[in-house]
């Protein structure tokens, strides 16, 4: 079984240099995305609608051949948005940023033990 730095290395690299590269195209990704998720969303919604009401024999293939390309187009979604998380959770800002809104949430002390720890074991952020 592939390390999780080997995984890394292989599946999210070309994810990663696309976004070194063109980072307007990155930006344009994530606008498409939540574009495109609400339209799924809205259709599917109308698709819900229509199921609770009761549908004719002719409309459930037309249904499921939508609903089966809106999971195919989401799929989709969720590796571009887990490419540019996977940048930011790896990014130097992450755990101080989370331990800044773990602090407005009152964990703001266990935060800063838990930040302290990582550092005297040598951790760079996380």
């Amino acid at each position: 079984m592939a390390s999780l730095e080997d995984f890394m290395k292989e599946h999210i690299g070309k994810s990663m240099m696309r976004c070194v590269k063109d980072r307007d195209s990155v930006l344009r990704d994530m606008v498409d995305v939540m574009s495109t998720s609400n339209k799924i969303q809205q259709g599917q919604q109308k698709f819900k609608a229509a199921l609770e009401k009761g549908i004719t024999p002719e409309d459930g293939p037309k249904i499921m051949k939508t609903t089966v390309r809106d999971l195919s187009v989401l799929a989709g979604q969720i590796h571009k948005l887990s490419s540019v998380l996977m940048l930011y959770v790896m990014s130097d800002d992450f755990v101080p940023d989370a331990a800044k809104i773990a602090s407005r949430m009152g964990y703001g002390e266990e935060a800063l033990k838990e930040m302290f720890n990582q550092k005297m074991r040598g951790k760079k952020n996380g």
